[in-house]
């Protein structure tokens, strides 16, 4: 990284190319970010349970606020409607503590969210599309999976550098929730130089 000093350059590539928010022991909010079918919410409800924090799961506060699921939203306001709702919903969220956040897919994308994603400690669940689409489950639960397979992957394309330069970066293809959730904890463990 251009002007970023060696230790700087040092901690980044230990925290898997992102420096962590907080030192060991002072992280108190974990955002987790990646593609639909990521596994952001199995996850993240793992991992809110294996550190006796709170899960919140960004769509289902939205649905709560909103009156409506995310389907109707997309159909009622489109997706930029949608988009405004998701971005008021998480800022209200930005001072919480103890919590871990699965955020929607394409929260993080959204240029007005991405400070929100620096200030937490933010891991990017990644695996290969084919898997997502397999544990993202039938169209109809997810608006934006009903897209032609040519315009979802380039929709994944977009996304992962996004999702790379926020979040550190968890393999989760072919991977129990118990694994990753591990991985995770592993990473929060690590001293940072």
């Amino acid at each position: 990284m251009v002007g970023s000093s060696r230790p700087e350059r040092d901690r980044r590539r230990a925290a898997g190319g992102r420096a962590p928010a907080s030192a060991p022991g002072r992280v108190t909010r974990v955002a987790l970010i990646g593609f639909m079918g990521a596994g952001k919410s199995s996850v993240g409800v793992a991992l809110a349970a294996a550190l006796e924090w709170r899960f919140v799961d960004l769509d289902r506060v939205i649905e709560a606020e909103q009156g409506r699921t995310v389907r109707e939203l997309f159909s009622a306001a489109g997706e930029s409607g949608f988009r405004v709702a998701e971005t008021t919903a998480l800022y209200r969220l930005r001072g919480a503590e103890r919590t871990v956040l699965a955020a929607g897919g394409g929260a993080p994308v959204q240029p007005a969210n991405r400070a929100f994603f620096r200030d937490w400690t933010t891991f990017y669940l990644a695996a290969p599309l084919t898997d997502l689409r397999e544990r993202a489950g039938r169209p109809g639960n997810r608006p934006l999976l009903d897209l032609p397979g040519a315009q979802l992957r380039a929709l994944y394309e977009r996304r992962a550098p996004v999702y790379r330069s926020l979040g550190i970066r968890i393999d989760t293809s072919r991977r129990p929730v118990s694994a990753v959730v591990a991985t995770i904890l592993e990473r929060l463990r690590r001293p940072v130089p």
